[in-house]
């Protein structure tokens, strides 16, 4: 990830069914990386457990989409006040409602106050 993360024009990110293996996925976002990515999407990563988003990481994401990520922890998501570019974030499939409650918590923290758009399988 950092390797892509260096590359300068990158504006659209997916990482779709097994573009990673493991039994436990984290994703640590770092301030320096990925300067321009507007788009992130994750699509059916079983492993995945959490993303972490650090201060100045990701400026200009607009819009994370994340499907059918059931692994995710109930605070799988944090940082997200960090993300001031953040407009949207799209979750597809289920999650429990602690997962949801963290999420919601963490977009009324963020200064663009991004919309959740949900829709479960």
């Amino acid at each position: 990830m950092e390797v892509l993360g260096k590359l300068p024009h990158l504006a659209s990110l997916r990482l779709w069914k097994d573009s990673f293996q493991g039994e436990e996925i984290i994703f640590h976002f770092q301030q320096g990386l990925f300067p321009s990515l507007v788009m992130l999407e994750l699509s059916d990563q079983d492993g995945l457990k959490s993303f972490t988003f650090m201060n100045g990481a990701l400026p200009r994401l607009q819009s994370l989409y994340v499907e059918n990520c059931i692994h995710v922890d109930n605070n799988g998501f944090s940082g997200m006040s960090f993300l001031t570019s953040l407009k949207e974030v799209m979750l597809k499939g289920d999650y429990n409602n602690k997962f949801m409650d963290n999420l919601r918590t963490q977009l009324t923290q963020n200064q663009n106050q991004p919309i959740l758009k949900w829709a479960s399988t």
